[in-house]
């Protein structure tokens, strides 16, 4: 699990330090532009392409959902499923991503993708790990601390945040966006 969080964020860290992606968040938030999270996926799976790690990843891949966990929902489609290269064939992590100015809204949404993601039928693609990629607008020093916040809506949910112990929360320089990777 170590391995997983410590990649992916080496990965973010990565991509959110790339000067284009940082001017075309400035320009998003300047012009108020919303509809934007499958820019950034499409951005992400660009990054992914060319990223020296070589990972094989896919998008939206279609997982079945255990019935006996869910009985309204047959599938559910992660962001990305991501495995690095020289790491075990066929076992993958699963990534949503979600982007929401508030970051209580973003954590609800990302924890709302969890559970789904906990109702994927084990037996069709062994995923390793899932993991969430928020993205929200920076809090001000006046504000609650983004730590608490994240807490909070980890407690809401019902999850253990020893869970969440490794959860990374980033500033994206010369933005005014922050990210977590959870």
């Amino acid at each position: 699990m170590n391995t997983d969080i410590n990649y992916l964020t080496a990965l973010t860290s990565e991509f959110f330090s790339d000067k284009s992606i940082q001017k075309k968040l400035r320009l998003i938030n300047e012009r108020n532009i919303s509809g934007w999270e499958t820019w950034l996926q499409i951005e992400l799976a660009t990054f992914l392409h060319e990223h020296a790690s070589e990972p094989d990843w896919e998008r939206e891949v279609t997982l079945s959902i255990d019935k006996r966990k869910e009985k309204s929902k047959l599938t559910i489609r992660p962001d990305f499923i991501i495995r690095k290269k020289g790491w075990q064939k066929d076992r993958y992590m699963a990534i949503e991503l979600k982007i929401n100015p508030s970051v209580k809204s973003c954590i609800h949404n990302l924890m709302a993708d969890f559970v789904k993601l906990g109702k994927m039928k084990r037996s069709e693609l062994d995923i390793r790990s899932y993991w969430g990629i928020g993205l929200f607008l920076t809090q001000s020093d006046n504000e609650k601390p983004t730590s608490d916040i994240v807490e909070n809506k980890i407690l809401e949910w019902g999850f253990d945040c020893d869970q969440f112990a490794a959860t990374n929360i980033f500033e994206i320089p010369k933005t005014p966006y922050s990210y977590i990777v959870l």
